[in-house]
């Protein structure tokens, strides 16, 4: 009677790992199968990327060219409020200095919309040292 039993037993478990990879393989054909989609408009933003990714850092202009009347003199960031000083003045996430918005202010820089286009924003330390 326990041999019964114990040759059931395997014979469903074998039933149900051999059912377990049909399905799993099943899927996987079908997630293979799925076409990808390339977002092709010109003028309009892609939807699937993050503000951040939009634009490339090689792919901006240089701090003279389009941004250079920004000067950032400070930043707070990892606080509730994070803040920034850009042309003597003290701005926050959502303020516009200068006609660019600010998007968000972070360890690496102060990351900026303007006309259109996001660039990020460095301090600067100008003058010699002590």
């Amino acid at each position: 009677m326990k041999k019964n039993i114990i040759k059931k037993s395997f014979f469903y478990l074998g039933l149900l790992a051999a059912l377990s990879l049909f399905i799993s393989s099943s899927l996987v054909r079908a997630q293979s199968a799925q076409p990808q989609v390339k977002y092709t408009a010109r003028d309009l933003r892609d939807p699937f990327l993050s503000i951040f990714e939009m634009q490339k850092l090689s792919d901006q202009p240089a701090v003279g060219e389009a941004i250079s009347h920004l000067k950032v003199q400070g930043m707070i960031w990892g606080a509730k409020m994070p803040q920034a000083i850009i042309n003597d003045t003290v701005v926050r996430v959502g303020e516009i200095v200068g006609g660019a918005e600010i998007l968000e202010i972070r360890k690496e820089g102060i990351y900026v919309l303007y006309q259109g286009k996001q660039y990020i924003l460095r301090p600067t330390i100008e003058g010699g040292g002590r």
